[in-house]
């Protein structure tokens, strides 16, 4: 077994004891923490630190490495939860009962963040003292106009260049970049740290998934703020940010996907994209008086049609149709198709569609 080695604050099994307790702070979340190291152990086999001298462990510690080889996401978010260094942030028994219930976890706000730390002097903001990013961001997202203020006035640029020298470096270039300043006070609150990791004006979204969802309530329509956070950039800077706090597979893939996304020329079809890609909400597209959810339904409309690749052309022109083929095939196969229909006749423009679906399904549905 683990060796016991004497910590500041009595004895336990260095690693697995919580940083707190050093300073005679011992509370639930203690045990927490504790709990994230055992089952960090238990997956891996052995003590997780073991060999380690107390300068490495510490170093693990901080930067949380220890879990680097969790290959399940939402175990990995649970155990970086579980050994978060502040206890305001670390998770607790609802996050545990949540695991166990296959539900999704929030955000882990990492222990570099600005956000685990108060402020030499206070941010006043509408006369009141706010200490640390978290209250100043929650401060800002209830009165989203005087915020405003504080950003056009460089106020909020002045005092993080004391305080936190590359994020005031972010907030200059958010300035720099974007003449609207609700966009550019969007993307300085994802980097806030917050529960909600989207807040735009009187919105507030705590993941990707909710914002998709909301895309989806009203799918295909358009709506305009929606639009804006798609279009703006907002939605990719929290995916970026998201993926820097938190290297997870999933992380990966949301950023790779809205990545591609953003490569699309259309400004609706993009929009269109991403609700249908991100969304927990099945969605459906109505082609030619059909409800259209998949590939499947949507190959069923060329069954036994003689006129097939004229009808393949006509469809091809809607914006939906173009949202679907690009995210359930290729998208680099289906973007250049796109951009090609023009010099291709509709033979050629059909033979290319049916190429790029071979790859997913068997064609032998068409005829």
């Amino acid at each position: 077994g683990a060796s016991l080695k004497a910590t500041q604050a009595g004895r336990g099994t260095e690693g697995y004891v919580a940083p707190e307790v050093a300073q005679h702070n011992v509370t639930f979340a203690t045990d927490y923490y504790s709990l994230g190291i055992t089952i960090c152990s238990l997956l891996l086999g052995r003590n997780v630190f073991e060999n380690d001298d107390p300068s490495r462990i510490f170093l693990k510690v901080t930067n949380q490495s220890f879990c680097n080889f969790i290959k399940h996401d939402n175990l990995r978010r649970l155990v970086c939860g579980l050994t978060l260094q502040d206890i305001k942030f670390r998770f607790g028994y609802q996050d545990v009962l949540d695991y166990c219930s296959s539900k999704p976890l929030r955000n882990v706000i990492n222990n570099t963040s600005p956000a685990m730390s108060n402020f030499k002097r206070p941010y006043t903001f509408e006369g009141k003292p706010c200490r640390n990013i978290i209250e100043l961001g929650n401060a800002m997202v209830k009165n989203w106009p005087r915020a405003l203020e504080h950003v056009k006035r460089g106020v909020l640029e002045s005092f993080f260049s004391h305080v936190d020298e590359s994020l005031c470096l972010r907030i200059k270039e958010y300035i720099e970049q974007e003449s609207d300043l609700d966009i550019v006070l969007a993307k300085i609150l994802v980097h806030f740290g917050l529960p909600s990791l989207i807040n735009f004006k009187d919105v507030s979204y705590k993941d990707v998934a909710s914002l998709a969802d909301e895309m989806a309530e009203h799918f295909p329509n358009v709506q305009n703020d929606l639009m804006r956070i798609v279009q703006s950039g907002i939605l990719k800077t929290a995916l970026e940010y998201l993926y820097q706090v938190s290297q997870t597979r999933r992380n990966k893939e949301l950023l790779d996907f809205v990545t591609s996304a953003y490569e699309c020329y259309d400004p609706v079809v993009r929009y269109y994209i991403i609700a249908m890609g991100l969304s927990q909400k099945e969605l459906s597209i109505e082609i030619d008086n059909k409800e259209v959810k998949d590939l499947a339904g949507f190959v069923d409309i060329f069954k036994d049609k003689n006129d097939a690749p004229e009808t393949f052309r006509r469809l091809l022109s809607l914006q939906t149709v173009q949202a679907l083929l690009l995210t359930k095939l290729d998208s680099l196969a289906v973007s250049n198709m796109i951009n090609d229909q023009n010099k291709l006749d509709d033979e050629e423009l059909y033979f290319r569609f049916l190429e790029i679906l071979s790859s997913k399904m068997s064609l032998d549905k068409l005829y």
